[in-house]
This record gives structure tokens, C-alpha cells and sequence, in this order.
């Protein structure tokens, strides 16, 4: 069996991306599900679960979109060994009720690069890792303007915390290559679909001809529930290039301010324009109530994935 993970920043185009993979029959595409990652590869090297981890498991949202036999899940994840192998045999799982001819199961979350740290030489060898990098000005206003089903509220509003969140991807992910790592960037994507998705295909050794697939609707669309398809619903149309417009006159001055002194571009993929904007009285303001403000969520991160597995 072989793996794909693809690391990114939510509002990056990974759903889209994914759909386009899960339209070849050579692939088993996973649907989201954050909590596996959280209980399972936040500590992957822990081999006791306790009822109160495995029910949270079992009840997670995103989870019962899988549609795994609830049974079979449960044993899975009592077996007394390492997280980051039981997360393997729940891929295994779904790949088994889903398409079970597939050769290779992709799944994808924002932090999925850190399970290469536990793999030998020889189960690198069966991995694939695609990093996924779009405008962080396209990226932060769609997370601003998107309404998050699981909180109700926009994913971001925070300019403060999207930088830190930006910076640590394009510094600890996408700046770090290997040979089994393949980079995109999402603006090539969607400019240039079928190009982009063959060379991808080839890459990872997939013999389809992207352009026999590209009008079927793919698996990960299918696999979501409705309100998830709201966020998502551009998966299926064909692509939009006004996405990949520069929006940088659309942030308020303010995130002009922020975006210019804290992002991290070294090699001009998205140079960042030289700020003439001088930081007012106001912006002082403002930026220390965002520090305080991404301290505060960083705590209840904290809280929340210590509840979990506790």
C-alpha cells in the first residue's frame, strides 16, 4: 500500500486539490477528520486509549462522515499499539469499505508532515507528500469569510494569527525538500489544471490520463455531508482564475501594515509590496490586542487537545 499526506493552510485549495486526485480509480481519498490527528499523532507513540479518547473518537463529526463500521473502529482503536500505527489501520479500513481496489489512500491536515519523523527508510519509500501553497492575501480573506461549521464563526479574523500560522508552514513545510515531497502552489493549479494534475500524476506514479477523469465529480465531494458542501462548494465547478488575482488591495490598511512586517517570503513566490504605511497610534493598538487575543486561543488549542486525551 501506498500513502499520500498533503500538508497546507486551511483556504489553500487542499479540498479542491484532493477531489481532483480522488477521480482516479488508482486512489482511496479520506475525508477529513482533524480528531484523528489530534488523539492519534499528537502522540504517536502512545499505545493506551482510554473509553473516554475512544468515544470521542467515535462521536467526532467528521468521522461519521467516514461511515466505518463502528464496531470494527472501536477494536481498531483499543489495540494496544503506537497512534501513528492505528492511524494507519484506520486509513487501511476505510480504504477496505470504500474501494479496495486502490493502490494508494491520501489523507490530508494541516500539521501531517510530522508523522515522516516516525517512519523508517523503508515506509518512506511508500509515502508521498504534497505541500500546497496559495497567496497568503487569497488565503487569509477566504478564511475571514468563511463561516467554520464547527464553531459558527470565521476561520480566521485574526491577521496576528494567520501570520504565525503562515510563517510556520512556509519555514517548517514548504522551505524543507526531499525527494518524496512534491510542491504546488495553487494559483499553477488552477491556471492550469490539467497540466498541473498530470505532472502531480506522474510523480506519484499514477498511469491515469488526467484529462479521461477530470469531468467526473470525484469521491471527496461525494463523501461530504451538506454543510460542509457549503464551504467547499467550488470543488466541482471547474476552475475559477479569478482566484488566483492578486486581492492585496482588498485587506484594510491595517492588514496591509501586518502583512508587510510579519509574513516570511524569502524567494518572491508572492513578494509582499513595499509598505509606505507608517504604524499609527491605532495600529499599536490593535496589533497588541491580536497578540493577546493568539494567546488566548493558543491556550485553548492547548486545553482542548489536553481535554482529549486525557
Amino acid at each position: 500500500m501506498k500513502y499520500i499526506f498533503i500538508s497546507y493552510i486551511n483556504r489553500s485549495g487542499s479540498t479542491y486539490l484532493a477531489n481532483q486526485i480522488s477521480k482516479s480509480s488508482f486512489c482511496c481519498v479520506c475525508p477529513e477528520a482533524d480528531i484523528l490527528f489530534d488523539i492519534l499523532l499528537r502522540h504517536p507513540l502512545q499505545k493506551n486509549r482510554n473509553k473516554r479518547i475512544i468515544k470521542h473518537i467515535l462521536n467526532d463529526p467528521k468521522i461519521k462522515m467516514w461511515k466505518l463500521d463502528r464496531d470494527l473502529l472501536e477494536k481498531l482503536l483499543n489495540e494496544k499499539l503506537e497512534g501513528y500505527k492505528v492511524f494507519f489501520n484506520v486509513l487501511s479500513l476505510y480504504r477496505e469499505k470504500e474501494n479496495n481496489k486502490a493502490v494508494f489512500i491520501l489523507f490530508k491536515h494541516n500539521h501531517i508532515n510530522v508523522i515522516f519523523n516516525y517512519l523508517t527508510e523503508q515506509q518512506r519509500k511508500n509515502v508521498f507528500h504534497i505541500t500546497l501553497l496559495r497567496n497568503p492575501a487569497n488565503t487569509y480573506l477566504s478564511q475571514k469569510n468563511t463561516i467554520s461549521p464547527n464553531t459558527l464563526n470565521p476561520m480566521c479574523k485574526n491577521p496576528y494569527t494567520f501570520c504565525r500560522q503562515f510563517n510556520q508552514f512556509y519555514c517548517n513545510v514548504w522551505q524543507k525538500q526531499s525527494p518524496d515531497t512534491y510542491r504546488l502552489i495553487f494559483e499553477k493549479l488552477i491556471n492550469n489544471l490539467n497540466n498541473e494534475m498530470q505532472e502531480l500524476l506522474y510523480f506519484l506514479g499514477i498511469s491515469d490520463n488526467f484529462s479521461d477523469t477530470a469531468s467526473r465529480i470525484g469521491s471527496v465531494y461525494k463523501s461530504l455531508n451538506t454543510e460542509y458542501r457549503a464551504v467547499h462548494n467550488n470543488i466541482i465547478n471547474p476552475p475559477d482564475i479569478t482566484k488566483s488575482e492578486d486581492v492585496w488591495p482588498k485587506l484594510i490598511v491595517y492588514e496591509q501594515y501586518l502583512f508587510s512586517r510579519y509574513l516570511t517570503l524569502t524567494n518572491n513566490i508572492y513578494p509582499v509590496p513595499d509598505s509606505q504605511i507608517k504604524p499609527v497610534f491605532n495600529f499599536r493598538i490593535r496589533l497588541l490586542l491580536n497578540k493577546i487575543a493568539h494567546a488566548v486561543h493558543v491556550t485553548r488549542q492547548k486545553l482542548h487537545y489536553f481535554r482529549l486525551t486525557i
